[in-house]
């Protein structure tokens, strides 16, 4: 037994008795964390642990915002493992320094898996040889859950099930290998990752998915594959009400006056097509001279949107490092609107997590966005204001005389939100999964 495995089982004496099995939840991101997607598994983490199951919490060090502490709950046990990857990978700067470190690392690990694409997963196989294992003996895990991307220890878990008798339950929060992944540029390395994919999608006890997108995705691109049993479950995200809300102070909306700032915030990585991106850039460039704007980008801008910011060079977008979902409710506390985009192209009817984080801020969001039902759903709740592409200036400016002027003051209850809460998400995963 190795001695990370010794400290783990050490953290976690008395915590599970031998005749309570417990759930093993493997994630390589758990807040903690600066990434948006992560907050999925803790949310319902939290909610089993509350209800009397034993959880155990597989995850990495990696990017753990300095100074925050993990969840304490008495079911709940969070074991933190080295990411053993350069984590200029997913925490890079702007400086020339951290992007040629950044290109260095990427093009390193890229040349150990064999394509020019790198899945950080990889450097976590050790770990489902010896410290997994022996937790799954030790606390009689009956249950695993592993949640991703990455992806590649999707096929490692697939590999329990040959050694113990667990239910191995696969959480897409994006797609993989299908038209809609990430993978599509890169034919050479789509093939690898499709068999791989394949593999899972065939072995796996149960494969959740958050939204009827995603399982549409899987369902047409691997339509020989036999699903059966109800084995693919729609478990969607949602809001963790027991965090807080933002509290809306109305008299801050009302007494507004022409000169005051404007505040639009996004949160969390973008994900929208490039020329509806750069029509809301050119949009705040001209209103800029007319409204005194402050729009705030909170997280990563990948290169093709920092390029159109780099162009554009408008002086009232500004892009701010990645921040918890508190952090980010304070300061909602200060802002006028969210901003939301989503592709046209893809997973039109998916809701990301951060769109559960924004009503739990209580902003009206203005959203570029396509049919479906994210559009439905904030138009009907009376949630936030559409932007229709091809008109997003025109829609902003009118937007913004009205708030000047006192208007499209935030209606969102606390009543309104309840449709929405992951409790009911939770309730899904006892009575379909869960032993």
């Amino acid at each position: 037994m190795s001695r990370l495995t010794r400290q783990l089982l050490e953290t976690l004496q008395g915590f599970c008795s031998m005749d309570n099995s417990g759930i093993l939840i493997i994630t390589f991101s758990f807040p903690p964390y600066f990434r948006v997607g992560a907050r999925r598994w803790e949310i319902f983490a939290k909610e089993l642990a509350e209800r009397g199951r034993k959880v155990v919490v597989f995850t990495s060090k990696s990017e753990k915002i300095k100074g925050a502490a993990d969840v304490d709950l008495p079911n709940l046990k969070i074991l933190r493992v080295s990411a053993r990857f350069d984590e200029s990978l997913i925490a890079f700067g702007k400086d020339f320094k951290s992007r040629l470190k950044y290109k260095f690392f990427k093009r390193l690990y890229a040349n150990i898996d064999n394509g020019n694409y790198y899945d950080y997963s990889i450097f976590w196989k050790r770990y489902f040889h010896a410290e997994i294992p022996e937790i799954i003996k030790e606390y009689n895990i009956k249950t695993v859950f592993v949640t991703g991307g990455p992806y590649r220890y999707f096929l490692y878990s697939i590999k329990l099930k040959e050694r113990f008798n667990v239910k191995v339950v696969i959480d897409y929060r994006d797609p993989w290998t299908t038209k809609n992944g990430f993978l599509k540029k890169d034919q050479d390395r789509l093939i690898v990752e499709r068999k791989y994919e394949r593999q899972v999608l065939v072995e796996a006890d149960k494969i959740i998915v958050a939204s009827k997108d995603l399982e549409d995705d899987i369902r047409i691109n691997f339509s020989d594959i036999s699903f059966q049993n109800d084995r693919i479950i729609i478990i969607e995200n949602g809001i963790d009400i027991r965090e807080g809300v933002n509290v809306v102070n109305d008299k801050y909306f009302v007494e507004r006056k022409a000169n005051e700032n404007l505040s639009l915030v996004y949160y969390g990585g973008i994900g929208c097509e490039k020329h509806h991106f750069l029509e809301f850039v050119c949009a705040i460039k001209e209103l800029e001279k007319e409204f005194d704007l402050n729009v705030l980008f909170f997280g990563n801008i990948n290169s093709e949107y920092n390029e159109i910011l780099l162009r554009e060079n408008v002086r009232s977008i500004k892009i701010r490092g990645r921040i918890s979902s508190n952090m980010f409710l304070e300061i909602a506390e200060r802002s006028d609107f969210f901003l939301y985009f989503k592709p046209f192209q893809k997973l039109q009817n998916s809701f990301g997590v951060k769109f559960f984080d924004y009503l739990r801020g209580r902003r009206l969001i203005l959203s570029i966005c396509p049919e479906g039902n994210v559009k439905d759903c904030i138009i009907d709740n009376k949630f936030g204001l559409i932007l229709p592409p091809g008109r997003i200036k025109e829609s902003l400016k009118e937007i913004f005389l009205k708030r000047l002027t006192g208007g499209l003051i935030n209606s969102i209850q606390l009543e309104d939100l309840s449709p929405y809460i992951a409790q009911e998400s939770v309730d899904k995963i006892e009575k379909e999964i869960v032993e």
